[in-house]
């Protein structure tokens, strides 16, 4: 499961940004909102937040709990040049990206690899990938950039030094 991500344009750049639907917070205008709603409230698990999600499932109604669960995200996670998020419990580009980076290599729920659009970064191409995918060629799109950089976004298991 990705938002955007892996070469695909994110669903979200340009049309207004996902937000809780209670407070009046939707911006997002394009017809597919309840599809990409879905796709944050599928996020991996393993990062720890409640996204509000239904026993049946992701519901792709953004409420009260996705968008604590965005703002507990925001709070905890950077940006791709290191910086805070802003909190403000809004779904755009931003955040997008940061989500799909950080599921990068993270679970079986994860992928292996994902590409900042280039919206996003200007003038440089950014790849995220797992060790995983590093196992095979690595495609990275770098053209009409002036740099790229790849990051690993996985621990590298160390020895145990206590033998």
């Amino acid at each position: 499961m990705q938002l955007g991500g892996a070469g695909k344009a994110n669903p979200i750049f340009g049309m207004g940004a996902l937000g809780n639907e209670n407070t009046g917070r939707m911006y997002y205008t394009g017809s597919n909102k309840k599809e990409n709603v879905m796709l944050v409230q599928q996020m991996p698990e393993s990062l720890g937040f409640d996204w509000g999600i239904t026993y049946s499932g992701p519901d792709g109604i953004f409420g009260n709990n996705t968008a604590k669960a965005v703002k507990e995200f925001q709070s905890g996670y950077r940006d791709r040049r290191g910086e805070k998020l802003n909190v403000d419990g809004l779904v755009g580009p931003e955040i997008a990206d940061a989500l799909n980076r950080t599921s990068v290599g993270d679970t079986d729920d994860g992928y292996d690899r994902h590409q900042t659009e280039k919206e996003l970064t200007k003038n440089f191409a950014l790849l995220t990938v797992s060790l995983k995918a590093l196992k095979q060629p690595v495609t990275f799109d770098v053209s009409d950039t002036e740099k790229g950089r790849v990051v690993i976004n996985e621990i590298v298991p160390q020895k145990d030094k206590s033998r």
